[in-house]
Order: structure tokens, then C-alpha cells, then sequence
């Protein structure tokens, strides 16, 4: 009856690590391809000829656009933005 027990037990434990596992396994996928997603982003503003600075401490994204005669600044609070759905 113990034994049984001990069994079981075991392999309760088992089963979660592995559904862990493969939990763990997908949240590092979403974020490489998130990070790939703003990686894109961050090019696609340099190539329009925006300068893009990222403050992790703050939570904030500057974008810098320099025009003839001045530089238009904008500063974005990460807090106030999640992403989109349309990543599954």
C-alpha cells in the first residue's frame, strides 16, 4: 500500500515537471519571437531615420526624428502597452 503511494506520488510529480517543462519551453518561444518582433520594429524606425533609445529602468521608449530645423521627440511608457494577440 505504501508503495503504491510512493508511486503515485512519483509520478504526480513527474507528470507536472514535464507540463512545466513544455510550459517553460513555449514562454521562451514567445518571447524570442516577440524580441524578434521588436528587433524588426526598432530597425524599420532607424531606417526611416528615427533614432529609438530604450530606458528598461523607467519602462520607457524615446523615439527621436530629426527635421530640417528641429528634432520631434516622443516618448512612450511601456507599462501602458501590451502585445498584441496575433502572435498563435
Amino acid at each position: 500500500m505504501w508503495l503504491t503511494l510512493v508511486v503515485a506520488l512519483g509520478l504526480g510529480w513527474w507528470c507536472r515537471e514535464q507540463q512545466l517543462q513544455t510550459d517553460l519551453g513555449r514562454a521562451r518561444s514567445r518571447a524570442a519571437t516577440w524580441q524578434m518582433a521588436s528587433g524588426a520594429l526598432e530597425y524599420a524606425l532607424k531606417e526611416a531615420g528615427c533614432h529609438v533609445e530604450v530606458d528598461f529602468d523607467a519602462l520607457e521608449v524615446f523615439v527621436l526624428r530629426p527635421t530640417p530645423g528641429m528634432t520631434l521627440q516622443s516618448t512612450i511608457d511601456m507599462a501602458h502597452f501590451a502585445p498584441s494577440d496575433h502572435d498563435d
